[in-house]
């Protein structure tokens, strides 16, 4: 049974798709992640990357840490603490739980003062390149100027060198870090980017896809205290590895479309995706913020082509994918089926127009916090899209002063591809996966206490929690809560028996979309699905 709602005048468009209920080809589960990791705190909105040698070490550094969760709307220096960034690398043994720390402000760095300032911002524009991680940008708080900025260089990190020197090596941290102004002939604001994506192709491209440009203070009282222009385009380098394993960066062009309106998006998902009949690689931006003037949500995605070049559906046509549910920037991942030739892109929960509430599609007006997972898929030689409820949440973990209060997750949470079934695009290969396979690890992001910030103790801060993704190829049956082989008045009298919101900590097959209620939505899925079993 889809479920369809309205939009808002203030978004792009003013109606919104129908999100379906069933038609997955898989299934995900969420799960907690069975090591602990004492010692690391809550991160967010920074940088993680793997040391690709066979162990399974994970590099943290920069972003928001601890109770700083999503940034405030305070008047002055409220909005962005200079105490709230992370000024600590962290490595992580993923396995045994084992954690190294140790700050950029250490005086064996070897880094200067506007060094140490950039390794400690948020919302980088970055990517990792084999044994490298590229992280452009970034907003922070430069002690050098005495201001806010979004900063204007790239670090290029050695990450087997820095997570050396994490673990106590004796060396300094500069010797694995460069610090690299634009290449020839591009603009020199190309570095000066912050919310937007850098997607690699074909590994030897890197996209910088959308973003924004943020320079000064972040002070809803003072609009003159910044100075904020949109990227609005996709510019491309070109990379290449010497013998001695030495990165250089060429400048190959911006996006024919660059400066068009529909591309003013910061903050939110950019998949690498295929995008041609040729299954040629590209990537997809879905939803976003803001729209001009009206501070609204971008509901249509964009397509980024083979050649770098964007297009957007048109607004009036009702086949558009028009998307309202977990709009922003979250645990996102993609999936490709090549034999029906379809990408499907798997949100993990987070900030939407549209979140799943007291077992109801509900809009507030505002952008609320959801656990929910989503799942849009795209047929690029037929150019169809749909969307879809994953019927996977995170796990409801207790909080706050009622029984009834439980954590939201999903906001600039960090995804880890987890076996043998990714390719060098970073996306999953769906029909190789012939039973449930653990494919990702997900850590921090920003955990929300209610939905929305009218709520009575509301509070957002930075998770410490680590899950995993379970995916089970074909679309079972869950709705067979009897195991006989069919859905019928045997599963729905099981299913009204449990009627309503289930206790915090408790699940039930009944739950089928997994968001804590059974109700209207589980009756219609199990509606949907009566019959035999396929």
């Amino acid at each position: 049974m889809p479920f369809q709602s309205s939009g808002h005048a203030q978004n792009q468009t003013s109606d919104l798709s129908t999100i379906r209920t069933s038609g997955m080809p898989f299934r995900i589960e969420v799960t907690p992640y069975k090591a602990t990791f004492d010692g690391l705190p809550g991160l967010h909105s920074g940088v993680a990357c793997v040391i690709e040698n066979g162990t399974p070490y994970i590099l943290f550094f920069g972003g928001r840490s601890n109770t700083a969760g999503m940034h405030g709307f305070e008047c002055g220096d409220g909005s962005f603490a200079k105490d709230d960034f992370n000024r600590t690398m962290y490595l992580v043994d993923s396995v045994s739980g084992q954690v190294w720390a140790r700050s950029v402000d250490d005086p064996r760095s070897g880094l200067t003062i506007e060094q140490a300032d950039q390794l400690s911002a948020v919302n980088y524009v970055e990517n990792q390149i084999g044994s490298h991680v590229v992280c452009l940008g970034g907003y922070g708080y430069s002690r050098a100027v005495d201001d806010w900025v979004t900063f204007d260089t790239m670090a290029l990190v050695e990450i087997d060198g820095v997570a050396d020197w994490v673990r106590g090596g004796k060396g300094a941290l500069s010797d694995s870090i460069r610090f690299l102004d634009p290449p020839e002939g591009a603009p020199a604001e190309l570095y000066t980017t912050t919310g937007g994506r850098l997607i690699v192709i074909d590994d030897d491209q890197l996209w910088i896809c959308l973003g924004q440009c943020f320079q000064g203070r972040y002070d809803p009282c003072d609009q003159d205290a910044a100075v904020q222009v949109y990227k609005r385009n996709v510019y491309r380098i070109g990379y290449e590895f010497d013998e001695a394993g030495d990165v250089s960066f060429t400048y190959l062009g911006d996006a024919p479309e660059s400066g068009v309106e529909w591309a003013n998006r910061r903050d939110l998902n950019i998949l690498p995706a295929y995008v041609d009949a040729d299954a040629d690689r590209g990537a997809v931006a879905l939803s976003g913020v803001f729209t001009p003037k009206t501070d609204g949500c971008w509901t249509l995605p964009l397509v980024i082509n083979a050649d770098g070049s964007m297009s957007q559906p048109d607004p009036d046509d009702p086949e558009a994918l028009k998307q309202g549910f977990n709009i922003y920037s979250s645990a996102g991942m993609t999936a490709w089926s090549e034999n029906t030739g379809t990408n499907w892109f798997i949100i993990g929960g987070g900030i939407g127009y549209e979140i799943l509430d007291q077992g109801a599609l509900t809009i507030t007006g505002g952008f609320p916090y959801s656990s929910a997972f989503s799942a849009i898929s795209y047929t690029p030689s037929s150019d169809v899209w749909a969307q879809y409820f994953a019927n996977e949440s995170y796990p409801r973990l207790p909080g706050g002063p009622t029984d009834e209060s439980y954590w939201r997750f999903g906001t600039e949470t960090y995804l880890f591809p987890v076996g043998e079934f990714w390719n060098e695009g970073r996306i999953l290969e769906l029909d190789a996966i012939t039973e449930p396979t653990v494919v990702a690890f997900l850590y921090g992001g920003i955990m929300a206490l209610g939905s929305d910030f009218g709520e009575p103790d509301f509070t957002t801060i930075a998770s410490s929690h680590a899950f995993e993704i379970t995916l089970i190829p074909g679309p079972g049956c869950p709705a067979d809560f009897n195991g006989s082989g069919s859905v019928g008045g045997g599963d729905l009298a099981m299913l009204l028996h449990v009627w309503g919101e289930l206790p915090l900590g408790a699940t039930t097959p009944e739950d089928l979309n997994d968001d804590g209620w059974v109700n209207q939505i589980d009756l219609g899925m199990l509606i949907s699905a009566w019959g035999r079993c396929p």
